[in-house]
């Protein structure tokens, strides 16, 4: 049986509560599939595009080095990727954005979406690489 048309809204709706059960960041893909699994029919297009708008409206933030999205929590978050586990940790700091900002401003540039993503390792990763460093 075809799924009725779905109400204004609803992929976004579903498209957050995806993001915020995960935990994680996830691709367009991984979040159609989801979708999908949870019996929706729902276009690879609709979701990018929906991702995009959710995106322009400061609800979801795309991070580049996963090429995820997580939902937005603070409009200055630095985010923290673990590149062992793929975790992603946040720290809201607005006084680094202004910085950012200030600096960009004295070289005649407009921020329109500062991002920052710091690269390394989480306390869990790091606890296990010394556990298994401790035993070698």
């Amino acid at each position: 049986m075809a799924r009725k048309r779905r109400a204004a809204g609803e992929l976004d709706e579903s498209l957050v509560a995806l993001l915020e059960r995960a935990g994680r960041p996830l691709t367009g893909l991984m979040l159609t599939e989801m979708l999908r699994e949870q019996g929706e029919i729902v276009a690879v297009s609709l979701v990018f595009r929906a991702l995009r708008k959710l995106v322009e409206c400061g609800t979801l933030h795309k991070l580049l080095l996963s090429r995820g999205y997580v939902p937005t929590r603070s409009p200055a978050e630095i985010y923290l990727h673990c590149t062992a586990c793929g975790e992603i940790g946040r720290i809201a700091n607005e006084e680094t954005f202004l910085k950012i900002e200030d600096a960009a401003e004295r070289r005649r540039f407009r921020v329109t979406r500062p991002i920052v993503e710091v690269v390394g390792r989480c306390a869990h990763c790091l606890e296990r690489e010394a556990d298994a460093r401790f035993r070698q």
